[in-house]
């Protein structure tokens, strides 16, 4: 039994290497598909076998195999689908796509705004299953205007849920706990507080358009930092709308 198909295109099989466990595909469009995505190979309706893209230019794919079931003549017609969770059939694919992907290590440069603020970030996590990962986001911004000026830092502890393909791929919820420092002066009068923070957001990372293995990452959702009684009123607390973009890489 198999999960519903998010996409599915017929192809060329070309071969495949026994040793490496990759098979070849010829005559497919790689507009489709992102390397790890999670695919599934059929011979009319008979189960090829599945595993994850290795390698993809724009009409060729290898695919590290992760099971086989029988292999079609070279040049026969097949069927590459591609799916948002694994064949339920197959206890062997299963235990491997619920093991941790082959990159478990992604560290992006970003940025966050919001109606009243923005700051650059740091965004760095750690897969912990294949759809799962925990995560920091430090942060730091000034900003200052005539006689008065306002600096912060800080950032958040945070737990990743890619829902459609892997970690570091594909669409996403994140949640995250934090905490800041917050200093503000003006007209001779200075404040600081220390606030709790949480957010929740949903978003999308996947390839960028130029060859440098780098990926990029768009959020949005809410984010609130609790509001300590000061002598200046600081716009950086309550309720706050966000969106974040960024670029990262993964090891």
């Amino acid at each position: 039994m198999l999960w519903p198909l998010q996409y599915s295109q017929a192809t060329t099989f070309a071969r495949y290497e026994s040793r490496s466990k990759l098979l070849f595909l010829k005559r497919i469009d790689g507009k489709q598909l992102e390397i790890q995505q999670s695919v599934c190979i059929y011979e009319a309706d008979q189960l090829v076998g599945c595993g994850t893209v290795a390698g993809l230019t724009a009409h060729a794919a290898s695919v590290q195999m992760a099971s086989i079931n029988r292999l079609p003549v070279e040049e026969a017609l097949v069927t590459v689908t591609k799916q948002s969770r694994t064949p339920t059939s197959t206890g062997q694919v299963a235990d491997t796509y619920n093991s941790l992907p082959k990159q478990t290590l992604s560290i992006g440069l970003g940025i966050t705004t919001g109606f009243n603020y923005y700051y650059p970030d740091l965004t760095v996590q750690l897969a912990l299953g294949r759809d799962i990962s925990i995560g920091i986001e430090p942060m730091y911004a000034s900003y200052s205007h005539a006689d008065s000026s306002v600096s912060a830092y800080g950032g958040y502890l945070t737990g990743t849920y890619y829902y459609t393909h892997a970690a570091f791929r594909g669409f996403m919820f994140e949640g995250g706990v934090g905490l800041f420092h917050i200093n503000a002066a003006a007209t001779g009068v200075a404040s600081s507080q220390t606030s709790f923070g949480g957010k929740l957001t949903a978003g999308w990372r996947g390839r960028a358009l130029w060859d440098l293995g780098l990926d990029i990452g768009v959020e949005a959702g809410l984010q609130y930092v609790s509001t300590n009684t000061t002598n200046l009123d600081i716009s950086f607390s309550g309720v706050m709308p966000l969106i974040s973009a960024y670029v990262g890489y993964s090891f």
